[in-house]
């Protein structure tokens, strides 16, 4: 039977209550109309949640959670009273004796090694949803802020549900010891792995894509490239330098070391380096930044020098933040693909669970970072 897709998204503070309530069997329910076969029918003309989603302008998630009085979720009154009335209105009830609960559902589960609130973390997530409503599952998200004790205890909750398989997420890039359990279920890593090779891990292109962003720099005909990186004990800018320094080795330039200046990951600082940048002796005429945010420092100090972003001087981010496009002008970056590993994640455990090859996955994989170009670098958006 093919299960509708029910998004459990937690945050920190709520995690404790929901596995104390998945605990006590108060099971989330999706509204369903089942024939006596089992499949789902709609009856000409009846409003469904969907519809009652629609005309209230929330998500399908929030009335379902509005209308099967779900306790402790954080739906304010007036939007529970507004889905209420929208539902009062259209004709739409929920059917009781059809409701699914949690644990007969296929499930997913989608469990966030840190933060929950970061807009590049639920990219992934909303793109891990799509993939498991294709699939007629449920996704259950549990972020556990690193902590060992709530990833054990998310585990145990998913183990006692019809599992499809696990993912473990992190936002930033970086080895874990991922917990002895995965051995026997399905599982996948996203934007992390482990030293465990029967565990797939899904990787940003960070080496390729910096390479590839220098070189288009390169090629506009600049010498002078400099770059603003973070600290070192993130992964990821070891290797966004790594393919800084391997652009200019294939474009023929030297590397200069007083062009690379390191950041502690604030724009404020960025703004420093890239003033310290422009009061060389002889400046660059592009900032390779290792961060969309070093970029945001970096166009705030050319504001204050009167310099015009991609024409004195262009200006190359990474991680394409959702403020990037927003910018004057738009931020040419390097995209991290957290929507795409989230997707192939999910499609990955869809298909061991259905015995397919087609879709998983093996080994560690680097899903490419494509360059973004927009009016920073001088071309056009």
């Amino acid at each position: 039977m093919s299960i509708g897709i029910f998004t459990i998204s937690l945050t920190e503070g709520s995690l404790a209550f929901w596995l104390t309530a998945l605990r006590e069997g108060r099971h989330l329910a999706k509204d369903r109309d089942t024939s006596s076969g089992g499949g789902h029918k709609t009856l000409p003309g009846r409003p469904t949640m969907t519809d009652v989603a629609r005309a209230a302008g929330v998500s399908q998630a929030t009335v379902s959670i509005v209308l099967n009085n779900v306790g402790g979720s954080r739906v304010n009154a007036q939007t529970a009273k507004m889905v209420r009335e929208t539902a009062r209105k259209l004709g739409y009830s929920i059917n009781r004796r059809s409701r699914v609960g949690m644990g007969k559902a296929q499930t997913i589960g989608y469990i966030i090694e840190d933060t929950f609130t970061n807009p590049m973390v639920n990219i992934a997530i909303e793109q891990a949803r799509h993939a498991t409503w294709d699939g007629g599952a449920v996704l259950m998200v549990l972020p556990t802020q690193g902590d060992r004790r709530l990833r054990r205890e998310a585990l145990e909750i998913l183990l006692d549900l019809r599992l499809v398989g696990i993912v473990i997420s992190s936002f930033f890039t970086n080895q874990i010891k991922p917990p002895s359990i995965l051995r026997n279920v399905n599982s996948v890593m996203v934007n992390c792995y482990s030293d465990n090779p029967a565990i797939p891990a899904l990787l940003p292109s960070h080496e390729a894509g910096a390479r590839e962003g220098t070189a288009h720099l390169a090629a506009q005909g600049h010498r002078r490239i400099a770059m603003i990186n973070g600290d070192h004990w993130m992964e990821a800018f070891q290797d966004r330098e790594m393919g800084y320094r391997r652009a200019l080795v294939d474009a023929g330039l030297s590397f200069d070391p007083a062009l690379v200046v390191p950041d502690n990951d604030s724009q404020d600082h960025a703004q420093s380096a890239a003033a310290h940048l422009f009061d060389l002796p002889d400046p660059p005429t592009a900032i390779f930044c290792a961060s969309d945010r070093f970029a945001m420092g970096a166009y705030e100090e050319m504001r204050h020098r009167g310099l015009r972003v991609g024409h004195d001087v262009a200006i190359l981010g990474f991680d394409n933040d959702p403020n990037a496009s927003s910018l004057k002008p738009g931020l040419s970056t390097i995209e991290v693909p957290h929507g795409e590993m989230g997707r192939r994640a999910v499609e990955h455990l869809l298909a061991m669970h259905e015995d397919r090859t087609e879709g998983t996955i093996n080994g560690h994989n680097r899903v490419p970072s494509p360059l973004i170009l927009r009016g920073s670098t001088g071309d056009d958006p």
